[in-house]
C-alpha cells in the first residue's frame, strides 16, 4: 500500500510537466503561432507591408534614376548642340506648342514641352571655318592709282570659338524639309582685312558688301556659302535667310497678299506679277558682256515680269499706305528690332528680284532694312543694277540661318 501511494505522489510532482499542462501549452502556442502567421502573412500583414514598402522604394529609386538619366541626356544634348524634348525632338516640342495654341508672344511660357518662334536654342557651332567672297561674286572693287574701280577685293569671313560664334533662335518650320529653322541672333561680321572704297553714302562696316550685276547674280550664292560654315552633324542644311523665310513669319505668303501690301504699287509703279518692257537699255548680263561701260550700240530691250516688292512692318510709310501688322512681339523683335541701314542691324536676304521703276527696271537681292522695318525683294534702296545705268549701293549685312531636323536618342535624320 505504501508503494502505491509513493507512485501516485510522483505522478503529481509539482516540479514536473503534467500532460494537461503540456496540452494547454501546445494549444496556446498554436494560437500564438496562428496570430503571428496572420500578422506576418495576411493582406495587411507585416511582410506584405514590408514588400509593398520595398516595391515603392524600388519604384521611387528607379524614378530617380530615370530622372537623373534624362537630366544627364539633356545636359549632354545641350553641350552637343541639341535639345531633348519629352517626345525626343525639337519638332515635337514646336508642334506641341502649336497644338496648345501657345505662341509665347509675351515670353513667359514655362512649359518645358513647348518650343516657340523666338526661343533660343543651344546649337553648337562648328569651331572653325573660312569663306572668301571675291570681287567677281560681290561686284565690289577697290580703286587703282587712277581712281578706277578695277582692284580685286576679297571679303573674308572667319568662324571660330571667338569669331562669329553666334547664338541661334527658332524661326519656324522649313516648308521643304519639315524641320525646325533657326536664325542667327546677330549678323555675321566680315574680317577687317582690307579697306573698302565704296559709294559715298555707304559707311564702311564689317559686313558683306555687294554691288552691280555681279552682286545681283552671285550675291545670294555668296550668302549661302557663308551660311554653310555653320552646318554641323545635327543640321540637314545651312544657308542664308531668304525673303520666303521672312514672309512666313509676317504672313505674306501668297501672291495676292504680296500685291495687297506691296508699296511700289501704292506709289504708282507696276504691280508684282505684271509685265514690263523697255527698249534701248541694258540687262545685267549685257552690262557684264560689254565690260561694264556704256555703249549705246549694244543696248537692247529689257523685258520680263515684276518679281520684286517691298512692304513695311507695323508702321506705315505714308498715311493710307499698306503695311503688315505683327502681333507676336517676340517674333517682331527677333526679325526687326533695331534694324537700321548702315548700323549693321539691317541684313541681306538671299533672294533675287526685279522691280519696275517708271521706265526702267531694278535688279537686286532681298533685304530687311529701314525705314519702317521694310521687307524687300529688289526693293527701292537695295537695287544693285538699273537697266539704264549701273548702281553700286552695297550696305547690308549677311545673316545666315540654318534648317534643322534634329532627332534625339539616336534617331537622327540623315
Amino acid at each position: 500500500m505504501k508503494t502505491k501511494q509513493k507512485n501516485k505522489a510522483s505522478y503529481f510532482n509539482p516540479k514536473g510537466i503534467t500532460l494537461i499542462a503540456l496540452v494547454v501549452t501546445i494549444v496556446v502556442l498554436l494560437i500564438l503561432a496562428g496570430v503571428s502567421i496572420n500578422v506576418l502573412f495576411s493582406d495587411s500583414g507585416i511582410i506584405k507591408r514590408a514588400k509593398d514598402s520595398q516595391n515603392k522604394w524600388k519604384e521611387a529609386e528607379q524614378n530617380d534614376l530615370d530622372s537623373l538619366g534624362r537630366l544627364k541626356d539633356q545636359i549632354d544634348m545641350w553641350t552637343e548642340g541639341k535639345i531633348v524634348a519629352k517626345e525626343g525632338t525639337l519638332l515635337a516640342m514646336y508642334q506641341k506648342a502649336v497644338e496648345d495654341k501657345c505662341t509665347n508672344s509675351d515670353g513667359i511660357c514655362t512649359n518645358a514641352e513647348h518650343l516657340h518662334i523666338g526661343d533660343y536654342v543651344d546649337y553648337k557651332n562648328p569651331t572653325s571655318g573660312t569663306v572668301e567672297v571675291k570681287s567677281a561674286e560681290s561686284g565690289i572693287y577697290g580703286k587703282d592709282s587712277e581712281g578706277n574701280s578695277t582692284v580685286n577685293i576679297t571679303q573674308t569671313y572667319t568662324l571660330s570659338e571667338t569669331k562669329n560664334n553666334v547664338k541661334w533662335r527658332v524661326l519656324g518650320i522649313d516648308s521643304k524639309t519639315g524641320g525646325i529653322k533657326l536664325i542667327s541672333a546677330d549678323p555675321i561680321e566680315r574680317d577687317a582685312n582690307y579697306l573698302l572704297t565704296v559709294a559715298a553714302n555707304s559707311a564702311e562696316k564689317p559686313y558683306l558688301y555687294l554691288g552691280g550685276p555681279e552682286g545681283y547674280f552671285y550675291g545670294p550664292d555668296a550668302m549661302d556659302k557663308i551660311g554653310k560654315m555653320y552646318l554641323n552633324s545635327y543640321a540637314t542644311e545651312a544657308r542664308s535667310v531668304k525673303v520666303e523665310d521672312v514672309n512666313e513669319i509676317t504672313g505674306v505668303t501668297t501672291a495676292e497678299k504680296i500685291k495687297e501690301v506691296n508699296l511700289p504699287s501704292y506709289s504708282g509703279h507696276k504691280q508684282y506679277g505684271e509685265a514690263y518692257s523697255y527698249s534701248g537699255q541694258y540687262t545685267p548680263e549685257l552690262w557684264l558682256q560689254i565690260g561694264k561701260k556704256a555703249n549705246k550700240t549694244k543696248v537692247t530691250t529689257v523685258s520680263g515680269t515684276v518679281t520684286g516688292y517691298y512692304y513695311s512692318i507695323n508702321s506705315k510709310e505714308k498715311e493710307g499706305a499698306p503695311s503688315v501688322t505683327m502681333t507676336n512681339t517676340r517674333a517682331y523683335e527677333m526679325m526687326f528690332k533695331d534694324v537700321e541701314t548702315l548700323t549693321g542691324k539691317a541684313y541681306w536676304l538671299a533672294s533675287s528680284g526685279v522691280r519696275e521703276g517708271s521706265g526702267y527696271a531694278y535688279f537686286g537681292p532681298g533685304g530687311v532694312n529701314s525705314p519702317n522695318k521694310n521687307v524687300t525683294c529688289a526693293g527701292f534702296n537695295i537695287g544693285l543694277f538699273c537697266s539704264y545705268r549701273n548702281l553700286d549701293t552695297p550696305w547690308f549685312s549677311c545673316a545666315p540661318s540654318s534648317c534643322f531636323k534634329i532627332w534625339c536618342y539616336g534617331n537622327r535624320s540623315a
